[in-house]
């Protein structure tokens, strides 16, 4: 595709861009900065995370305390070492840090796609139409609903990876290539097919066919150092790798290539069947996600197949996935596909010569994609859907519900700054920043904690839960300083 010199902006385009950009920033905090403020983000993974940066702000290795899993380093099990370049932020920002981060990495990676649109074409508004197509994609508030994730982040490079590596600009491509590895080592595995993508759309030119094999290799080396040498020097002797659950293909990801290989048909199938038919109620929620990539503008991976390419891992990681959670349009699973379905789109629409038919086809996409986006906050599969996270529309996302959060921000008060902390998972988010933070029902060295009766038990089943309610009530080395409606903070005493 041919690059060209960026056109002037007005002051109206500016305006406009500004404008834009302040209104989503605007958009995304009341879902992601509402959440945490009502106590509706969780010790897995935005309480995780923090605890994370908090470490390595303090210039230590982050000790995996969070729960009791038989790791030491939380490296050994997540290799995100992006996390390392947000650290610094942490004690400007405190617990909100990775949430501001998280809109913020969006909202570059929406200037990213304005900007790959901009040095391409001469239409003055076409690059904004992309903005808002980029930011109306599902993916994002459905990301931004469940905590933080760094493959959020990770997916927002991509257009810039793009944007440079057709201007030739390789290193500064490889760059952007390395941070989106960095953000979490299966990303490095898409970095392959991104690799093999850009290849296919440039296939006439001998140089970017070079370089885009020297990507593929570079994320591929990357992907095997990560996998066979840096988690396993995390990980204490014999422990395996828990994040690989694809039992329909296989028990790893030798067997898992295998059987797309050997059983192509019975591959395809589970594409779009539920593979755990113990439970029918997830029999629609994969051709959900074909749905809404159809209404954010999917036709164009038909046009620009070498996205099609580049999404084949995602989706592949989505709806073959042991996780049904991950099969629909809900939490952070889609976010990878934001930047391949708007670009993939972009290059359709820079590609009509006809200016008014371009800019009709850019408003009804954009459109269209913004109005599946909104309806979904009302219209779509129940099952895994947070709706009080994800619908700014309600009242119901303004207040909280199953406990009252002031009671909880005053039995904040008595926990002194920097002791250790045992809470409830929705709690930990905000108590993440000291040097150890548990959460219930692992009790480990806290000196004290706190417990939201909500009805919930997450991540373990309930009678570990009242397990540890009976051992506070009976212990008299613990006890009660602060017990309003179903919050209750016990405070560990020193038995003389």
């Amino acid at each position: 595709m041919e690059i060209q010199r960026p056109h002037q902006l007005t002051l109206r385009q500016r305006w406009a861009l500004l404008g834009l950009l302040a209104l989503f920033f605007l958009f995304f905090a009341s879902i992601s900065f509402v959440n945490h403020y009502f106590f509706r983000t969780f010790g897995w993974d935005l309480g995780y995370f923090t605890a994370a940066i908090f470490d390595y702000s303090e210039g230590r290795l982050n000790e995996y305390d969070l729960y009791n899993t038989g790791l030491r380093f939380t490296l050994g099990d997540h290799f995100e070492p992006i996390l390392f370049l947000i650290a610094p932020f942490q004690p400007i920002f405190g617990q909100y840090t990775l949430l501001l981060v998280q809109i913020l990495a969006i909202l570059s990676g929406g200037y990213g796609a304005f900007v790959y649109v901009r040095t391409r074409t001469d239409n003055p508004w076409l690059p904004h139409l992309a903005l808002i197509h980029f930011l109306s994609i599902w993916g994002i508030t459905s990301a931004l609903a469940f905590d933080y994730h760094n493959n959020v982040v990770g997916a927002m490079f991509l257009p810039w990876f793009l944007h440079y590596f057709q201007k030739e600009k390789f290193r500064t491509a490889l760059l952007f290539l390395l941070l989106l590895c960095m953000s979490k080592e299966n990303m490095a595995l898409w970095g392959i097919f991104l690799g093999l993508g850009i290849g296919l759309a440039n296939w006439r030119s001998r140089k970017k066919v070079l370089a885009a094999m020297g990507m593929t290799v570079f994320a591929g080396v990357y992907f095997v150092w990560v996998m066979k040498v840096v988690l396993p020097y995390y990980q204490p002797e014999g422990f395996e790798y828990v994040h690989f659950k694809y039992k329909a293909l296989g028990s790893g990801l030798r067997e898992a290539l295998e059987t797309i290989v050997t059983r192509p048909l019975y591959a395809f199938e589970l594409l779009y069947t539920n593979h755990i038919p113990e439970n029918p109620a997830l029999d629609g929620l994969k051709i959900e996600l074909y749905r809404m990539m159809l209404w954010s503008g999917g036709l164009a991976f038909l046009i620009r197949p070498h996205y099609l390419v580049m999404s084949l891992p995602i989706i592949g990681q989505k709806v073959f996935s042991d996780k049904a959670g991950a099969w629909g349009i809900n939490n952070h699973y889609s976010i990878e596909l934001v930047p391949l379905l708007s670009i993939a789109v972009c290059e359709v629409l820079i590609r009509i010569r006809q200016r008014p038919f371009r800019m009709a086809l850019g408003v009804l996409v954009a459109g269209v994609t913004l109005f599946a986006t909104l309806n979904s906050f009302w219209h779509r599969d129940p099952i895994f859907l947070r709706t009080d996270n994800l619908n700014v529309f309600s009242a119901s996302h303004w207040q909280s519900n199953g406990y009252n959060h002031e009671t909880v921000y005053e039995a904040l008060t008595y926990i002194p700054e920097g002791d250790s902390v045992c809470a409830s998972s929705r709690v930990v988010p905000h108590v993440a920043t000291r040097e150890c933070t548990h959460m219930f029902p692992f009790i480990g060295a806290a000196d004290y904690v706190i417990h939201v009766d909500d009805g919930t038990n997450f991540p373990e089943p309930p009678e570990d839960h009242f397990r540890a309610l009976d051992y506070l009530q009976a212990d008299t080395n613990w006890q009660v300083i602060f017990e309003k409606e179903n919050v209750r903070l016990w405070e560990k005493v020193n038995q003389k």
